[in-house]
Formats: C-alpha cells, sequence, structure tokens
C-alpha cells in the first residue's frame, strides 16, 4: 500500500473548499446582478438551475465507456483547471459569458463531486471515518464563508458583485496547483475499469430510495441557497445582512456535517441521523414562514442543521449499495438523477414567488418536501 502524506490530504480539503464557494457567493449578490443584466426573478433562479442541471448530466460521465482511458488523478486536473477558468469567464463579459462560466462551473464541480469520494476511499483506506469528515466539514465552511461575505468583499471594490463571487477561485486554483504537482508524471488506475452495470442498479428499489431522498434533500438545499438572501431583503434586510444570515444558516449545519459522519458511520443505522436532520429543518422553515422577527436567527440555524442531510446520503450511498464495486456506480446515478430532480424545484419556487407575490407558500412546499426527505430517508435507512 501507498504512503499517503499531509500533502495528498491537503490537496483533498483544497478540493472540498473549491466544490461550493462559487456556487454559494452568487445568491447573495441577487440584486446587483439582477440590476446590471435587467434579469426577472425566475430569471435569475434560472441561473441557479443551470448549475443543478450540470450536475445532473455530468455527473454519470466518469462511468461512461470512454472515461476508462482517463485516471482519476486526470480527471480532478481537468476539472479543477476548468472551474478555474470558468470562474474567470462568468465575470468577464455580459450575460453570455455569464451563462457559459456558470455552465463550467457546474460541470467541474459535478466531476469533482463523483471523483472525490472514490479517491478519498483509494487514498485513505483506514481513515475514510476520519477523512470524509473533514471534507464535509472543510465544504461547509468555506460555503458559509462565501455566502456570508460575499457582498462585504464587493463593498471593498467599488461594490462590484465580480469580486465577491470570483475571490474564491484561490481555492480550486491553489488545489489544482498542489494535485498537479503530487501526481505529475505518476500514472494511476482509473476509477472505473469494468463496463457499469446500469440495469442492475436501476432495478434496485434500495437504489431508487437513496436516489430520491438525494434528490430532495438537494431540493432544499439549493432552493435555500438561491432565495434566502431575497426572502430576507424583502423583509428589509440589506443585500449585505441577507449574505451574513445566508452564512451564519450554512454555517449552522457545519457541526452536524462534522459529527453525523463519524457517528452514522460507525453503525447500520441511519435513522436517528435522517431524522436528526430533517425535523429541525422542518421547524426552521415554518418558523421563517410564521415566527416573529425575535425568532428568525434561531429559525434560520434549524434551517440550517438540514444542510448535513449531504453526508447522511452520501453514507446511504455508501452502505446501501446492492454490492460493494457499485458503490461508485451508485453515487453517480444519484447524483445525476438528485439533481435533475433538484433542478427544477428553485426555479419553481422562483416562478411560484413571482406569481403569487409572497414567500409564504414557497416555503410551505419546502416544508412539505422536507418531510417526504424523512420518510423517504427512513425507508433507505432501513
Amino acid at each position: 500500500m501507498k504512503t499517503v502524506g499531509k500533502k495528498e490530504l491537503i490537496a483533498i480539503l483544497l478540493i472540498a473548499g473549491s466544490s461550493r464557494p462559487l456556487i454559494t457567493s452568487f445568491s447573495p449578490q441577487i440584486t446587483a446582478i439582477r440590476n446590471q443584466f435587467g434579469f426577472s426573478v425566475g430569471q435569475f433562479g434560472f441561473l441557479t438551475t443551470i448549475i443543478l442541471i450540470c450536475f445532473a448530466f455530468a455527473a454519470p460521465i466518469p462511468y461512461f465507456g470512454f472515461s476508462r482511458r482517463i485516471s482519476a488523478n486526470n480527471f480532478v486536473l481537468i476539472a479543477l483547471a476548468m472551474l478555474s477558468v470558468s470562474a474567470i469567464i462568468r465575470v468577464m463579459g455580459g450575460s453570455l459569458a455569464l451563462i457559459l462560466g456558470t455552465f463550467g462551473i457546474g460541470i467541474a464541480t459535478a466531476i469533482l463531486n463523483v471523483m472525490t469520494p472514490p479517491i478519498i476511499r483509494r487514498d485513505f483506506p483506514t481513515k475514510i471515518t476520519t477523512v470524509l469528515p473533514l471534507f464535509t466539514s472543510v465544504l461547509a465552511i468555506v460555503s458559509s464563508c462565501a455566502a456570508g461575505l460575499s457582498v462585504a468583499l464587493s463593498t471593498q471594490f467599488s461594490n462590484d458583485w465580480r469580486w465577491g463571487v470570483t475571490a474564491w477561485v484561490v481555492f480550486p486554483i491553489a488545489a489544482l496547483a498542489l494535485w498537479f504537482s503530487l501526481h505529475l508524471g505518476k500514472q494511476k488506475s482509473a476509477a472505473v475499469v469494468e463496463p457499469t452495470p446500469w440495469k442492475e442498479l436501476l432495478k434496485n428499489r434500495k437504489s431508487w430510495t437513496v436516489t430520491i431522498y438525494f434528490g430532495i434533500q438537494s431540493c432544499t438545499f439549493y432552493s435555500t441557497i438561491a432565495w434566502l438572501p431575497q426572502i430576507l431583503m424583502d423583509r428589509g434586510f440589506s443585500a449585505a445582512r441577507a449574505g451574513a444570515l445566508l452564512g451564519i444558516t450554512t454555517f449552522s449545519g457545519f457541526i452536524f456535517t462534522l459529527v453525523l459522519p463519524l457517528t452514522i458511520g460507525r453503525t447500520s443505522n441511519q435513522k436517528v441521523a435522517v431524522i436528526a436532520t430533517s425535523l429541525p429543518a422542518i421547524l426552521g422553515f415554518l418558523g421563517v414562514n410564521f415566527a416573529s422577527a425575535t425568532l428568525l436567527i434561531p429559525s434560520l440555524i434549524l434551517m440550517g442543521v438540514g444542510h448535513a442531510s449531504l453526508p447522511v446520503a452520501l453514507v446511504l450511498i455508501a452502505m446501501q449499495a446492492p454490492r460493494p464495486e457499485l458503490t461508485g456506480p451508485l453515487s453517480a446515478m444519484s447524483q445525476g438523477i438528485g439533481y435533475a430532480m433538484a433542478a427544477c424545484v428553485p426555479v419553481g419556487i422562483g416562478f411560484i414567488y413571482a406569481a403569487a407575490g409572497t414567500w409564504t407558500i414557497a416555503l410551505n412546499l419546502l416544508v412539505v418536501l422536507t418531510l417526504l426527505q424523512c420518510l423517504v430517508g427512513l425507508k433507505a435507512a432501513r
């Protein structure tokens, strides 16, 4: 077994830091971006949906036949380079550059989403329950900082929203440089060496249950990321304050994101984790919708606890795959179909708000989805 050192761990954590900030830093800038490009609420919602569409269609790429010629390390290199370049393209021109850059960010992030877990299993086979929580924790904390500081960064540069969303490109650039130095001239096998038995997965009921759970938790997470700043601004908060509150929401799931994988990774029963991440989120959505202003921050914290359902979904994928060698393909299936489900909800919520003129119906929909997430998760955890 090859020795894996601190540099490899740092590279993995830099990838974690690259995986979400270019996405979570975007929605707090909704007012500035809409004003510059003349986007409606629904059109801005489509921009956030582009990411999820890319997640859906790009997730299976590493498991297609032609991809077996590309090593896992090279897939990561390509994705990090694409992520870095796309982040810069997104802010270099008009609406076309904005859309093209967003597509590139979505595709690159999707590949990293799928390739990182197999690489962690390869390089840290005896420390998965340590490295996976570290990975998801770094992902959560950098995402939270990006959401909370996006507008504040922009104010330091003539209120130009581009700085607030592009500053985070330092993470994929640093990850790319370190990953390249670690694996330059080294040949490692591709993540996929045998044809993927898609038919077996598609006929397996448990695989579908896990996939639906992944999809629903993605729906609620990305709907929150996309629209919470606008919900708060409609209640009189400034863009900077709304972004900071979004950061609090995402950061509140940090402890759960860190602790839950360590807990459920050692047991075959994930039902407690499913309930622990679903019920607080339901209370949080209800609180934002109906509670008084004094209960807003507690409600946002409860809502953020639901963000810890991502590591729960990852553990379900790892533990509920029909066979161990199908863990990777099940991850691709869950992310591909799950993100396709999630792509419909944020834009739908935008249109519901535009039609109703209030967020009440949209927030009630998120309550129903989170309740369904809990029920499906309990079935998947059997």
